[in-house]
């Protein structure tokens, strides 16, 4: 998986992924995937982003929304933001 199809799932905040996309994802973006974040055999899509927002030290950097949703989508925003800094 290329890093903007992983950038691109963390924007769906209401998706439900196959922990093997979820892993794939965590892997394209270089943060350890976590089993604790498999729930009835899948793993939510807020959660996910979360999950990688967190392991990249963002997830205090972004702002607060009432929408998982829209929530996930500003923790995408700041995931690449982490990401482009590395690579500059």
């Amino acid at each position: 998986m290329r890093t903007d199809e992983a950038l691109e799932a963390l924007t769906y905040g209401h998706a439900i992924w196959r922990p093997g996309y979820a892993r794939k994802v965590c892997d394209a973006l270089g943060v350890p995937f976590d089993q604790r974040l498999v729930h009835y055999g899948a793993v939510a899509g807020f959660q996910l982003a979360y999950h990688v927002a967190k392991e990249l030290g963002v997830a205090g950097d972004a702002q607060v929304f009432v929408s998982r949703g829209r929530q996930a989508v500003e923790y995408a925003r700041v995931v690449r933001q982490r990401l482009d800094s590395r690579s500059v």
